[in-house]
């Protein structure tokens, strides 16, 4: 989520930053130890703080060494990992290129930090070519990459007449070619880019007007034909400035096919997507890959049979997962609500409450929330009597309250209950 500074961590984050202040200019010989120990007692208070880190790192520099700065840094990118100008300055303050190689797989579409990668290279006279041509390919579609293209080889100006950017005209009269769909292109897409704000991350909150220019955009090359690269490369550059905003990224998650090996959670985004978009095929082709080994897997197929296909089916994939406590309670509530079949709900219930679960507080507080559902049945009130007498002390005294709330001529038994409970 967004990141914000609280007020009262604030404060103290100021006062120790100016006694590092105060520490710094007073003794130049601080040891690494004891300003590894200034990092904890600044960003301990909040390790989530940006503001916290961003005090404490501004005081490091060389004579820090090199083991409590990376200690810091990596600590720090762990957590804001889309901070592209502290990749930077780490990579400078170890002198180590390797950085920048971590940087830039994290965020390829950044062009600020393969111009800083291939910056650093040029200046120790190492070579920069490789980097620089994998720079230009990772941020194709991104007009600001043009300054990538200013720092290579002329020759290569061909290249520039592939895709859709703000220099076309130019382009087209240095080689003599026709552009003109390119430029037409970038004339459909130059309102989009103009309304774009801040493109980098900060965690400071996105204005509204922001927010709704990257949906805009989003609208319009989503309902383009279908160009995988373009459509990745834009939805990477909004992940980059929104991603403390889910909804860009389950959007994200709808341009890109998760690997064989992906986890359930990007598998069951990315369906949700597919189910949005109305590609119900894929989106059952792709549920099914999951197998429903987990618990909230499960509840998420058996929920998108129901929603498209058949209930029947819905209810066999809960039944696989009968050894699950919290699976059989969601399969009582589905039998109930979704079959409108109490019978076999309370029999599901009846059973797993037998030996041996007779205390197993989840399935007695399905069973109460089964039977509460329906306290409009002229016979409820039987019901809960027996539930309440059946579940002892495994229904908690609030529920009892609850209960008697439903049916006062319970009162008496419950207040009796509820007074022994309590007493333990």
């Amino acid at each position: 989520g967004v990141h914000h500074r609280e007020l009262p961590g604030g404060r103290e984050v100021l006062t120790l930053a100016s006694a590092m202040d105060d520490s710094s200019s007073s003794s130049s010989s601080v040891a690494a130890e004891e300003r590894s120990s200034w990092k904890v007692a600044v960003v301990g208070l909040n390790e989530r703080d940006f503001v916290s880190w961003a005090q404490l790192l501004r005081q490091v520099d060389e004579s820090w060494g090199e083991e409590v700065i990376r200690e810091m840094f990596d600590k720090f990118l762990a957590l804001f990992p889309y901070c592209h100008g502290y990749w930077d300055r780490y990579a400078r303050l170890t002198e180590d290129a390797g950085i920048y190689e971590r940087g830039v797989a994290t965020m390829p579409q950044s062009v600020e930090l393969w111009v800083a990668y291939v910056t650093f290279l040029r200046e120790r006279g190492a070579e920069s070519g490789e980097a620089l041509g994998r720079g230009k390919a990772a941020t194709k579609h991104v007009p600001d990459s043009l300054k990538l293209w200013g720092m290579g080889d002329a020759s290569e100006i061909e290249d520039l007449a592939t895709w859709a950017h703000p220099e076309l005209e130019w382009v087209e009269a240095r080689l003599g070619l026709d552009l003109s769909e390119l430029k037409l292109e970038w004339k459909r897409r130059e309102p989009f880019e103009d309304a774009l704000g801040r493109e980098f991350y900060h965690p400071s909150p996105l204005p509204e007007t922001d927010l709704e220019a990257w949906r805009a955009y989003l609208d319009y090359e989503d309902a383009l034909p279908e160009n995988p690269s373009r459509k990745a490369a834009l939805h990477d550059r909004c992940v980059l400035a929104c991603c403390d905003y889910p909804e860009f990224w389950l959007r994200h998650a709808g341009t890109r096919t998760p690997p064989p090996l992906a986890s359930d959670d990007i598998v069951l985004h990315r369906s949700l997507v597919l189910e949005s978009q109305g590609k119900l095929d894929d989106a059952a082709s792709l549920l099914s890959s999951t197998g429903a080994r987990l618990a909230e897997t499960a509840v998420h197929c058996a929920n998108f049979e129901r929603r498209h296909r058949n209930s029947h089916d819905a209810l066999h994939l809960l039944r696989q997962h009968r050894d699950n406590d919290a699976l059989l309670a969601h399969l009582a509530a589905y039998q109930a609500l979704a079959l409108a079949d109490r019978s076999a709900a309370r029999d599901q219930l009846e059973t797993a409450l037998q030996a041996p679960h007779p205390t197993n507080r989840l399935l007695w507080r399905a069973y109460f929330h089964l039977e509460a559902a329906f306290f409009h049945d002229p016979y409820h009130g039987h019901r809960l009597h027996d539930l309440a007498h059946k579940a002892g002390p495994a229904l908690d005294p609030l529920y009892d309250v609850f209960l008697a709330d439903l049916d006062p001529d319970l009162g008496t038994f419950l207040k009796r209950k509820t007074d022994v409970l309590l007493r333990r």
